[in-house]
């Protein structure tokens, strides 16, 4: 009877571990970027995520979307996802637990030889933003990086617009176009230290038959 006990409690702590690590990720996301060359812009990037998107280069459902030639000398950001296409969004497949994507971008000024490109950045919407998930739910770990720096780390709960962007940086453009990264880790729920774990199950074992000892 005791045996039964012991291993009904170390089961349960199991199943528990293996539903935190399988939790729900945010499966909808949408982050907007916009650049601007002497306050004009060629125009602004949807980056994310969606149930049923694929990974690859697509029209179908509006899933990735192409830009025109741009007029005039406005800053201009571009979603790498064909070469030499020009694409102003670019929507993926969900991330799972422990997975990583990365958008590549090229952002440059129009027929420009130098100059400064302010980027503004938020997330599209209320329903469309990172939600900080909870009871140890893997969370999704967001960062516009630009090389090995990180411009910004994009928060939980947080949406914003064109009008009202969360982030706004100023990049100095030399002629040549900047390679930028938009980098989604789907981060798996934090799991107890083994040394941890033991001590929990020690406990209950401990409590478990001193409670068959007091029943005797």
């Amino acid at each position: 009877m005791k045996k039964l006990i012991v291993i009904g409690i170390v089961a349960a702590m199991v199943m528990g571990l293996a539903v935190a690590a399988s939790a729900a990720l945010d499966d909808t996301w949408m982050m907007q970027l916009r650049p601007y060359a002497g306050g004009v812009s060629a125009g602004t990037v949807t980056l994310g995520t969606k149930p049923g998107a694929s990974d690859s280069y697509t029209t179908v459902g509006g899933e990735d979307g192409v830009l025109t030639p741009p007029i005039g000398t406005p800053g201009e950001l571009i979603s790498l996802i064909v070469s030499g296409q020009r694409t102003s969004k670019d929507v993926r497949a969900p991330l799972t637990v422990g997975q990583t994507k990365i958008w590549d971008l090229s952002l440059y000024i129009v027929g420009g030889g130098s100059g400064t490109i302010k980027l503004d950045g938020w997330m599209a919407g209320t329903t469309n933003m990172l939600s900080h998930s909870t009871g140890g739910d893997p969370d999704i770990k967001l960062e516009l990086k630009k090389g090995s720096e990180v411009l910004w780390t994009v928060p939980y709960d947080v949406s914003g617009s064109q009008s009202a962007p969360t982030f706004t940086t100023n990049i100095a453009f030399s002629g040549q176009p900047i390679s930028l990264q938009l980098v989604a880790s789907a981060m798996p729920a934090e799991i107890p230290e083994p040394g941890s774990m033991v001590a929990v199950l020690s406990g209950l074992v401990g409590l478990v038959g001193f409670g068959i000892r007091r029943r005797k």
